[in-house]
């Protein structure tokens, strides 16, 4: 286990619950139709609105969006299910059904668990908020701005609900971590590091860090 801290403790930097920018690619967006999607803000509540306010803030804060005006505008809405903290998401309905469609096979579940639970030693790793680790194109932001009752802005960041994202983020994911399919599986926003023996895993494991390290 000593190796182990010492190897964490080398890439300590990889390791945040703040999200990281790649400069691998920047999402763009594409769109079918010259019709801009302009719709007004939800009405909620006042218990709502200060839920997505503290939301908002903590946004601005990270740099993930920004306070700016935008042709097209898309509501934000708070989803509240049972059980669950309340979740700010925005309704991408109306710009989904024109950007145009990208396709990027996303990975069999199935195939995945089974190729990693022969391993002895697995590693899970999670990349935090992996969409907003993503930058949006100039074009992208203007097509993805969000309103609320109380502001507009525009996300610098690929936002969750976009229709392509799962396929993009896939596709980045794939070309990170190209040429490791031996000993790692990719699903979304994690990776599963899978070895046969200690050793083996510890090399795996910082070879997969590098790779993080070098194009964050």
């Amino acid at each position: 286990m000593d190796r182990l801290r010492e190897l964490l403790n080398k890439y300590s930097k990889c390791f945040s619950n703040n999200p990281g920018l790649t400069n691998l690619v920047e999402h763009e967006i594409q769109l079918v139709s010259d019709q801009p999607v302009r719709t007004k803000p939800y009405r909620m509540s006042h218990r709502q609105n200060e839920i997505l306010e503290n939301e908002i803030n903590q946004m601005l804060k990270l740099r993930i969006i920004e306070v700016e005006e935008s042709d097209y505008i898309s509501p934000m809405i708070l989803v509240e299910v049972v059980g669950k903290e309340p979740r700010p998401c925005i309704d991408y309905r109306k710009l989904n059904g024109i950007i145009r469609t990208e396709y990027f096979p996303l990975p069999n579940t199935e195939e995945r668990v089974e190729k990693v639970s022969a391993a002895k030693f697995i590693t899970v790793l999670d990349l935090s908020k992996g969409y907003w680790q993503i930058p949006l194109s100039k074009t992208a932001q203007r097509y993805a701005a969000f309103c609320t009752s109380f502001g507009t802005y525009r996300p610098l960041r690929m936002s969750f609900g976009l229709k392509n994202a799962p396929y993009f983020f896939s596709k980045l994911m794939a070309e990170l971590l190209n040429g490791l399919e031996d000993f790692i599986v990719p699903y979304l926003d994690d990776i599963a590091i899978f070895s046969d023996t200690w050793e083996s895993h510890l090399k795996h494991e910082e070879t997969v860090l590098q790779k993080i390290k070098r194009k964050s």
